[in-house]
């Protein structure tokens, strides 16, 4: 098991396996693996495997999310900090959240549809500021991933085209980190983390599959609308990039829900039954 060291104030410091990689580097395929792994997706697999062979489609698929966001809380601590009249580069807000989508689904001669799904949504901002030529650099990353049961129905499931629809009941987390260090040696300075807070959500989804017929290659566009239920307090992530006007914003609500409008494109192995 890899050696973790970890600080009195709680958070990780380091880890001696490059496993599970550095926050806000792009995962690898070996990363979203062990992913995969932690998550609750591994124990329904058998599950999932006994009930294919009463299917009429089985399908595995693997892509990229990309999540649209518009949330004034967070744009208003972006904002703050970029108030800081030295800035030679200023932070972007948060309009958008990308990452890995991985699915395991089920359909049956009847049409109904069950998938079991990880999605993965993250991003990360940063500003620059030239000191005496020395440019210094601050990274914000949030993180809003999401392990989904679905259930639906495949309107088409003869065809190539097998358009259908999806609604999913979601379990993740929000987390947001930060950190600042001199710009050429930031990447190997460690994220403070600054929120962790639990998210259950809803997903509404258009599933848009192509499944071959004599081979076993598919592709999916997936355009959905996420509902999240709980309302992150972005106040900690503004006490911990803006300490000096925070305490001229404590009366402010920055509690706002994470709700998302968003698109898969996967690729897919797909099998039918006889």
């Amino acid at each position: 098991m890899p050696k973790v060291e970890v600080l009195n104030t709680g958070l990780v410091k380091s880890c001696e396996s490059n496993c599970c990689g550095k926050i806000g580097e792009p995962a690898s395929l070996c990363q979203i693996i062990f992913t995969i792994v932690k998550k609750p997706l591994l124990p329904a697999l058998p599950l999932l495997f006994a009930i294919s062979s009463y299917a009429q489609l089985f399908y595995i698929g693997g892509g990229e999310n990309f999540s649209f966001i518009n949330n004034e809380s967070l744009d208003f601590v972006i904002n703050r900090y970029n108030e800081r009249t030295y800035l030679d580069k200023e932070m972007k807000e948060f309009n958008y959240m990308r990452g890995a989508a991985i699915n395991l689904g089920i359909v049956t001669p009847a049409g109904f549809t069950y998938e079991i799904a990880w999605i993965g949504r993250h991003l990360k901002r940063y500003a620059e500021t030239d000191t005496f030529g020395q440019l210094e650099r601050r990274d914000v990353k949030i993180r809003n991933n999401s392990f989904n049961l679905g259930l639906g129905y495949t309107y088409v499931r003869e065809s190539v085209f097998c358009p259908g629809l999806l609604l999913s009941f979601d379990f993740g987390s929000f987390k947001s980190f930060t950190r600042a260090d001199a710009a050429d040696k930031i990447d190997d300075t460690d994220y403070d983390k600054v929120m962790k807070e639990t998210q259950l959500g809803f997903t509404f989804m258009l599933n848009l599959m192509l499944a071959g017929k004599k081979s076993n290659l598919g592709f999916a566009v997936r355009p959905y609308y996420q509902v999240q239920l709980f309302a992150p307090d972005f106040q900690e992530l503004n006490i911990a990039i803006n300490p000096g006007s925070a305490n001229a914003d404590a009366d402010l609500d920055l509690s706002e829900n994470m709700h998302n409008f968003g698109v898969q494109a996967v690729l897919m192995l797909t099998f039918r039954g006889k």
